[in-house]
């Protein structure tokens, strides 16, 4: 349970925000509002636990929100709330002077895009890293392609610019692979690859994980890593 990633204007007291949180009776939650916290999207199944899940939270140009659980739907909503938080992001836990709510679980990869609703329905999540671009249309089956081997459903993009973070947690250290290439700095007792924590803990494909053996472990006692604005 806990905070998988949040961002707020202030540190404390309720302020322009949004969050992902898994609760502990089992569902997923999107969070999102200008002057109160607000549940916008919630899952409608209950998660199980030592199982890797896909999700997805998508907001298109006409304020429709949708989550995605393993590429199928999870009920949609309306939002209008302005995202553009000129705060760091929190992976691993809530953003507040305490960084409070800590995740406790396994992160894999982590993308952000703006500027486009990747998911229009039902998809195939995919089964490789994510990446920047996804272009291949027609028939077959895409290769080499953010890890799609469908794109139903999933609207292709060729501007790497819309997407604005995209952490793997693969290697020594954390780093954005998107353009933006903000500066990702770690805190509490983290483990990676490179410290040999993490990829025994996520043999594959023992463990379910979708690609490789890399990733990121949170204990959910302080563990979290913050993500720069710029």
């Amino acid at each position: 349970s806990g905070v998988i990633f949040s961002t707020r204007t202030n540190s404390s007291g309720w302020s322009t925000e949004w969050q992902l949180r898994m609760h502990s009776n089992g569902y997923f939650t999107w969070f999102a509002n200008g002057s109160g916290s607000s549940e916008k999207a919630f899952s409608n199944f209950t998660y199980a636990i030592n199982t890797w899940y896909h999700f997805a939270l998508v907001r298109d140009s006409n304020n429709t929100i949708e989550l995605f659980i393993n590429g199928t739907s999870s009920g949609t909503n309306t939002d209008s709330t302005n995202y553009n938080v000129a705060k760091e992001l929190q992976i691993g836990a809530q953003y507040t002077s305490s960084s409070d709510n800590w995740f406790k679980g396994y992160l894999d990869s982590l993308r952000i895009t703006k500027g486009l609703a990747v998911y229009t329905g039902n998809f195939t999540a995919p089964t490789g890293p994510l990446t920047t671009t996804w272009t291949q249309t027609g028939s077959g089956t895409p290769t080499n392609n953010g890890g799609y081997t469908s794109l139903t459903n999933v609207a292709t993009n060729s501007d790497s610019s819309k997407v604005k973070l995209l952490v793997h947690g693969d290697g020594a250290v954390f780093d954005d692979s998107s353009t933006s290439d903000h500066t990702i700095t770690p805190s509490g007792s983290y483990h990676s690859q490179g410290h040999g924590v993490i990829a025994p803990a996520l043999a594959f494909p023992a463990s379910g994980k979708a690609t490789g053996s890399a990733g990121m472990y949170f204990d959910g006692n302080g563990d979290y890593i913050t993500v720069a604005n710029s």
